[in-house]
């Protein structure tokens, strides 16, 4: 069971059993993950708001399946839970867009694996958190995406003359 929180570097919530990733703080600190999109990734009109959010998080989704990057830091943070370490996610206190990314982000988590997010504004939501365990599509879902990461790895292993490249 493991508990999957976000928050600002202020409400930063660690034992000695937590993974920390940076998703779109301004901080430093901790490392960044690559699962933000390009620049020219905009969200695409629609007939109304939900419809658009909707059309976004699909877009999202599938940017972060198709690019090596998005996905194998993904899947840093999905495998982390599924080890059984807690996950904070930093992410950004002014910035509306990057925010909009990281709810999306959230999403994709939990319809692909089964993990809610908690978001930390004060000390009273720890109280509220949950732990969560894979979901059964959630572990079909692992297992397979899994399975890929390995192939990227060997194939990234091959082209480097037998050593990981720097980007994995």
């Amino acid at each position: 069971m493991s508990l999957l929180l976000a928050g600002t570097i202020k409400n930063l919530y660690t034992t000695n059993n937590t993974k920390i990733f940076n998703i779109c703080s301004l901080n430093e600190t901790y490392p960044r993950l690559r699962i933000l999109p390009p620049v020219d990734f905009r969200f695409m009109p629609s007939q109304n708001a939900e419809m658009a959010e909707y059309d976004f998080d699909m877009r999202y989704a599938q940017w972060i399946l198709t690019d090596q990057n998005a996905f194998f830091d993904l899947m840093q943070i999905v495998y982390s839970l599924y080890q059984g370490y807690d996950v904070f996610l930093l992410i950004s206190d002014i910035d509306i867009t990057l925010d909009a990314y990281a709810q999306s982000l959230f999403k994709f988590i939990q319809q692909r694996y089964g993990y809610n997010t908690t978001i930390i504004n004060n000390v009273e939501d720890l109280f509220n958190a949950e732990e969560y365990q894979i979901s059964g599509l959630g572990a079909v879902n692992l297992m397979d995406d899994k399975e890929r990461l390995s192939f990227m790895l060997e194939e990234s292993r091959q082209a480097a003359g037998g050593a990981i490249p720097n980007e994995f």
